[in-house]
């Protein structure tokens, strides 16, 4: 499997479109994204993961039509030039693919208002009822997304729908040239239908990537009956940050060693690991210690899965969500570049090109040899190599015990020889990446 450095854009956001209605105008387009490029490449990304692109009502998660993009962004032109400047670039296209639902505006759904029990695509959404009114008013009630009756669920059992589907995520890949689909609410989606679609888009291209969004529940659903190569790993995300907050790296340490130490439950490259994103708060907005960016980082790029980062958070980006909107959350890029910090940035570039250029990184299995509330020590070892990962969350520094450690090592992080003796110092708010020489 490709080593994988993901970098998530929500474009609505980052071209400052109204995401709130969609007026049609176009302030900035995809091909703005083009201009990212070249700091994409010092970040070592390997993957654009493109937010909803496709025309919707509002947020890009209410699909009004699959085939056109979404007016706010621009057109097909676009998006056809900024993949060609991705691949021009070796970086791969990943595209959020909101397949569960529907806009009330979608062609279909159209049909059963105006037709209703004569509409041809009746079967097409779920537990639609004559019997009972939508809050809309409609003389039928539907299933619809965690209540939202303006995302109305498709009948992912229903074949004609199927094939609507998997032949517009094809029509994806002929014109765009994409390398592969997010999809958006996997964990309330039929895994056979994931399989089949994650199937004929790897004919198509058998390297194809295909991530499913999955909250709750046991990964292994979607990574083996679903065929998902990637499921976002929520139960790590928040022992992540809150482990930094609350002195604690028991938790993190716990959920690292269920999924991926001796007997872990997960494969090493099935998770894609997070430590915000378009839905949650920005973690520089979560940490109690802002200093704790530093650690935390050391931590999401030298553990098991695939790193994301979610556009800004490399500049220490702020932003909280509220009880009307997520638009905090996603910012536009003249936004960002005004409050920007490029301490940030420089350090996950730092680790990106370690990680990288280290296969115990990105092939290997975890193993912990040292834990204290503060500090956290593991080694990741693939075939003749070993690398010991040692963080210090406290302000000072620390002494990290472990009596594996003794003689010289090559520290990747911080560029020196070090000798241990049964252990080594960490400065605070810091770790060490060690090689022995």
């Amino acid at each position: 499997m490709k080593y994988k450095n993901i970098y998530h854009i929500f474009p609505l956001g980052y071209t400052g479109a109204n995401q709130n209605a969609n007026d049609g105008m176009c302030k900035n387009t995809l091909k703005d994204i083009v201009n990212q490029i070249p700091k994409l490449i010092e970040l070592g990304i390997t993957d654009v993961l493109l937010g909803p692109i496709f025309e919707s009502e509002t947020h890009g998660y209410d699909t009004v039509d699959y085939n056109q993009i979404d007016k706010r962004l621009g057109t097909r032109q676009d998006m056809t030039d900024l993949s060609m400047a991705c691949h021009q670039a070796g970086i791969r296209i990943i595209l959020d693919c909101v397949f569960n639902h529907v806009s009330r505006k979608h062609f279909a759904f159209l049909d059963l208002i105006a037709n209703k029990e004569h509409s041809v695509y009746k079967e097409w959404f779920l537990e639609v009822d004559f019997n009972r009114h939508s809050s809309y008013g409609d003389p039928f009630s539907y299933a619809c997304w965690d209540g939202h009756e303006h995302l109305v669920k498709l009948n992912l059992d229903y074949e004609p729908v199927r094939t609507y589907l998997i032949e517009t995520a094809q029509s994806w890949k002929k014109i765009y040239d994409i390398d592969g689909l997010r999809m958006d609410a996997a964990d309330v989606m039929s895994l056979d239908f994931l399989r089949q679609l994650s199937g004929s888009m790897k004919e198509m291209d058998p390297e194809f990537c295909m991530i499913g969004e999955v909250v709750h529940g046991d990964y292994n659903l979607w990574l083996k009956e679903g065929k998902m190569d990637h499921v976002t790993n929520y139960e790590l995300y928040k022992g992540l940050y809150s482990s930094l907050n609350d002195k604690n790296y028991f938790e993190v340490a716990y959920a690292l060693k269920r999924q991926f130490g001796q007997g872990g439950i997960y494969p090493a490259n099935g998770l894609y690991n997070f430590v915000d994103n378009h839905d949650v708060n920005r973690v520089a907005d979560i940490l109690v210690n802002k200093g704790h960016v530093y650690p935390l980082y050391i931590m999401l790029y030298t553990i098991p899965g695939l790193p994301s980062i979610y556009y800004g958070s490399e500049y220490g980006m702020m932003g909280k969500k509220s009880h009307t909107s997520d638009s905090d959350l996603r910012p536009s890029w003249q936004r960002i570049l005004h409050k920007k910090e490029d301490d940030i940035f420089r350090v996950i570039e730092r680790l990106s090109k370690i990680r990288r250029e280290n296969e115990a990184l990105h092939q290997s299995n975890y193993e912990e040899f040292h834990l204290t509330h503060e500090t956290i020590g593991y080694k990741r070892t693939f075939e003749n190599e070993t690398l010991y990962v040692m963080i210090n969350a406290k302000t000072d520094k620390a002494w990290l015990e472990s009596d594996a450690l003794r003689g010289m090592y090559w520290d990747l992080l911080n560029q020196e020889m070090v000798e241990c003796q049964g252990g080594t110092w960490v400065h605070g708010l810091w770790g060490r990446i060690l090689k022995r020489k």
